[in-house]
């Protein structure tokens, strides 16, 4: 039974718990993904070494670290590696675009109803709605509704697409900053 994304009769532990442990995946895969260039300085620098591939690596990582819950993190490993793609570009540019981003992540925390039931927003549903804008959201939602609501995490058709266009959009724009800047990254070391 849900009630405005909040389930009845599960207690409040537990459903803040089925939204931590999407937080705990997708906060590490998008502040470690900033550095996952820099860090790596040492292998472009020795030998020609295809970039691209180390945002996926930092995510591929924190997987791991995540193997049990495989079958419904698709959708935040697919986020994660295409968001770092493009911030871990941007890092290149300026060093403290990680401490942007470790600020908004933060507040982004707070922003994403982990901590809190989506329903507070009912008196003002455009709030609601902006609060759903948030690709976090769904992954959040989706290991709820996983775990308490009976239903998947595809159960609902338009915040998926929505999703997926999001993801593809950050793929897109991660790539193309990729191939555009690869023969840059050891000046900008």
């Amino acid at each position: 039974m849900q009630n405005n994304n909040h389930y009845e009769g599960t207690p409040y532990l537990d459903w803040l718990v089925g939204g931590i442990i999407a937080w705990f995946f997708i906060s590490p895969c998008i502040t470690n993904g900033c550095l996952a260039i820099f860090s790596k300085t040492n292998v472009i620098t020795k030998m020609k070494f295809p970039v691209s591939i180390l945002p996926a690596t930092v995510v591929l990582k924190e997987l791991f670290n995540h193997l049990c819950l495989l079958s419904i993190v698709l959708c935040a490993v697919m986020f994660g590696i295409a968001l770092s793609m493009t911030t871990s570009v941007l890092n290149m540019f300026t060093r403290d675009f990680r401490k942007m981003v470790l600020a908004f992540m933060r507040l982004l925390m707070y922003l994403t109803p982990i901590l809190w039931p989506i329903s507070r927003f009912k008196s003002h549903p455009t709030l609601g709605i902006i609060m759903k804008l948030n690709p976090i959201y769904y992954i959040v939602q989706g290991y709820r509704d996983s775990f308490f609501g009976q239903k998947w995490f595809w159960s609902h058709p338009v915040m998926t697409l929505y999703f997926w266009s999001v993801v593809f959009l950050l793929f897109a724009v991660g790539s193309y900053l990729m191939y555009k800047f690869k023969n840059k990254f050891i000046d900008m070391i």
